[in-house]
């Protein structure tokens, strides 16, 4: 994502926005598996560059909606066929199998770290 000058966190944000718009930030802090504080550093930078906005969530005074802005869409094909060249370039050389099994073991990895973050002490 470099060319584009976005970093992989802020292009995940735009893909989990691309899928379904007005997401609250607690939604996609949970979906990233992403801290509050990390989540809206990044949504902070996406709105500089004006491809998000926050909007004050209707039900609720103290949480955002997050929102593709005009340019935020405008990205999508060129940033998503940018995504898909450079997973398939650097998957080339795996089977089909072994595709499907990183993918498992990386699945794997992350609900694994989900329920580390579950037996933290507070």
């Amino acid at each position: 994502m470099a060319p584009y000058n976005l970093t992989p966190p802020q292009f995940a944000i735009l893909a989990f926005l691309w899928k379904q718009d007005g997401l609250s930030q607690a939604q996609l802090g949970a979906l990233m598996s992403m801290d509050r504080t990390t989540l809206s550093g990044i949504i902070d930078r996406l709105e500089k560059r004006k491809l998000v906005e926050r909007r004050e969530h209707p039900g609720d005074r103290r949480a955002y909606l997050l929102y593709l802005t005009p340019e935020g869409l405008g990205c999508r094909d060129a940033l998503s066929q940018a995504s898909d060249k450079i997973n398939a370039a650097i998957s080339d050389n795996l089977t089909g199998a072994e595709k499907e099994q990183l993918v498992g073991l990386l699945q794997k990895m992350r609900y694994a770290g989900d329920r580390q973050e579950e037996c933290r002490p507070e």
